[in-house]
């Protein structure tokens, strides 16, 4: 190759490399091709999360329940209390008296006979009844010895009039003698500090070395979420106002009205049940839902609680309806 033609090739080289380098170094300073505004600048609709907007909102509902000016009600009972049970589980309460005072319950027990017949059975075994639950003092549906119904039925029984025959005629059937053992290892596993179960219905104790059964009203609003969450049927069978059970044979029949005689009048209660002795005066527990404003989604708990008082309906009523008016504040 002459030295004409190598500068020639060294010109051309010199050209091209040039091109490359200048190439290069616009692509590196070029826009992104998928820039925008959009996508570099946060949305003027999208919140940025801070410390605060990412705290759970019960939190701000605790503070709004601080500075709320609802008067508390004026509860004659030995212990009360009333608890809102957040949709994310957490517990804030809205009014106690006395909440940890041990207490007689009377048949606020069934329900954990309840608990431990829908754990331990299926629903449509039958159940004969013998004599020895025909000889239970308190309220009964009057069953006939040797009749046959199904444990569903008997619960309505048990719940419904608050029948101590139906009550013991599960109980005998679940557990029999160790049957109150049961309920009182199942107040420990669900976190009952100060509950003692001696029967399963709770009528006063004949045995002088027993107490009767007794808990707090603390101890009442876990029990109560427990059956919720677990067998929230149990809570439907307690708001049925009035209904009729039928022996297998369809021979004898038993007409079962509600002891709570708000149902019907504040359409909020989802479940409860009343109870009264001598001993433990009357008892009241009520499980009420309702959202915060028409239309939500979430649906909040709240657990009231009546022990030893002579006039539990007025007593229950005005919680519930103070419960709500304070919810409402905030």
């Amino acid at each position: 190759m002459d030295k004409e033609n190598q500068n020639q090739l060294s010109e051309k080289l010199l050209a091209l490399v040039f091109v490359l380098v200048l190439f290069i170094m616009v692509w590196k300073t070029a826009p992104d091709r998928n820039f925008s505004e959009q996508n570099y600048f946060p949305a003027k609709n999208v919140k940025v999360q801070t410390e605060a907007s990412v705290l759970p909102s019960l939190n701000i509902q605790k503070n709004q329940l601080e500075k709320s000016q609802t008067p508390k009600p004026d509860i004659n009972a030995q212990s009360a209390a009333s608890y809102l049970f957040h949709s994310d589980g957490e517990k804030i309460v809205l009014f106690e008296k006395n909440s940890t005072l041990k207490r007689p319950i009377a048949s606020i027990s069934k329900l954990m006979t309840a608990f431990l017949v829908f754990e331990n059975t299926n629903l449509n075994d039958n159940i004969r009844i013998i004599p020895e639950a025909i000889a239970q003092d308190g309220d009964q549906i009057h069953l006939v010895n040797g009749e046959i119904l199904t444990v569903l039925d008997l619960t309505k029984a048990m719940l419904i009039p608050s029948s101590n025959d139906a009550a013991y005629a599960l109980s005998n059937y679940v557990g029999g003698v160790v049957f109150t053992k049961m309920m009182n290892e199942k107040a420990k596993e669900i976190g009952l500090v100060n509950t003692y179960f001696s029967n399963s219905h709770g009528l006063m104790s004949e045995n002088k070395d027993r107490p009767s059964n007794y808990s707090t009203a603390q101890d009442l609003s876990k029990l109560v979420l427990a059956i919720y969450k677990k067998f929230p049927q149990i809570l439907e069978i307690t708001r049925i106002q009035k209904t009729e059970i039928f022996s297998v044979d369809k021979k004898f029949q038993h007409h079962l009205k509600n002891t709570n005689d708000l149902l019907g009048e504040i359409p909020e209660i989802i479940g409860g049940k009343t109870g009264f002795t001598d001993e433990a005066g009357e008892t009241f527990l009520t499980m009420i839902k309702k959202s915060k404003n028409q239309g939500d989604r979430e649906n909040n708990i709240i657990v009231n609680v009546i022990l030893g008082t002579s006039n539990r309906t007025d007593e229950m009523r005005k919680l519930i309806n103070w419960s709500l008016k304070y919810y409402a504040s905030f």
